[in-house]
């Protein structure tokens, strides 16, 4: 029987030795300043905020593969200790709409 996909690329998160950099060094690089906007408005979330439509953007991936990309890309790198689980981003965009719903 074949494992669901999420529970092999899980699996193989171990046997990384080459991890994507281009694309995702490109976006890095061009949105340096979105970064540090993030960083001065939510110093705690900043990162998750920043990776998120990021590898929305390169990889089309649905929030419960977030974290297996994060894991899998360069990203891991240069931007260590994001969080990126299904739960912990639901409730940031949740809070983040809210806070958007404040100012409209």
């Amino acid at each position: 029987m074949v494992k669901p996909k999420k529970e092999r690329l899980i699996e193989s998160i171990d046997n990384v030795s080459v991890k994507e950099f281009g694309a995702a060094n490109f976006v890095l690089d061009l949105n340096e300043d979105i970064k540090e906007s993030l960083k001065g408005i939510y110093p705690d979330k900043w990162k998750e905020l920043f990776l998120f439509p990021v590898f929305r953007l390169l990889y089309n991936t649905p929030i419960k593969n977030l974290q297996t990309y994060y894991a899998m890309s360069f990203l891991s790198e240069t931007l260590p200790g994001a969080y990126l689980s299904p739960k912990k981003v639901g409730n940031m965009l949740r809070a983040c709409q809210e806070i958007s719903r404040q100012f409209y």
